[in-house]
C-alpha cells in the first residue's frame, strides 16, 4: 500500500482510510506468533519490541490519515424531561377543551328548531 501517494488528512470514511482501519483491526484481531519472554524489567525480549514497533506505526498511520484539525460540535441544550412532559399534558387539555367546545357549539346549533319561511308564515297565522 503506498501511503505517501494519497494526500495527508483525508479522514476515516473515504476508502483508502477504511481499508487502511480494516486491515489494523484484523491485525489486532489476530493472534501473535510469538510469545512474551521477558523476565525482568529492564530488558525487552524481540516480541516486545516488535509489539512496541507495531503500535507506533499504527499511531503515526491514524495521524497520517486522520483530520488535521479536530471537529467541535455545538452543544445542545436539551429541554427537561419532566417540562416536555407538562407542555404535551397542556396540549393534550388544550385539544380535549377545543374538542368538548366545538360539540357543545354544534349540540347548541342542533337543538334550535329551524323554520323555513313557510312555516313562519304559518305559526304566524
Amino acid at each position: 500500500m503506498e501511503l505517501q501517494q494519497s494526500p495527508q488528512h483525508q479522514g476515516m470514511y473515504n476508502p483508502l482510510s477504511k481499508e487502511i482501519l480494516c486491515l489494523m483491526n484484523k491485525q489486532l484481531i489476530l493472534p501473535w506468533t510469538r510469545r512474551h519472554r521477558c523476565r525482568t524489567s529492564s530488558s525487552q525480549c524481540t516480541f516486545c519490541e516488535e509489539y512496541i514497533l507495531w503500535f507506533s506505526i499504527a499511531q503515526d498511520i491514524l495521524k497520517y490519515i486522520s483530520p488535521r484539525d479536530e471537529i467541535k460540535l455545538p452543544e445542545l441544550e436539551l429541554p427537561n424531561i419532566n417540562e416536555l412532559k407538562q407542555q404535551q399534558l397542556k396540549q393534550q387539555q388544550q385539544q380535549l377543551q377545543q374538542q368538548q367546545q366545538a360539540l357543545i357549539q354544534s349540540a347548541r346549533t342542533s337543538s334550535k328548531p329551524r323554520f323555513s319561511k313557510k312555516n313562519k308564515k304559518n305559526l304566524l297565522l
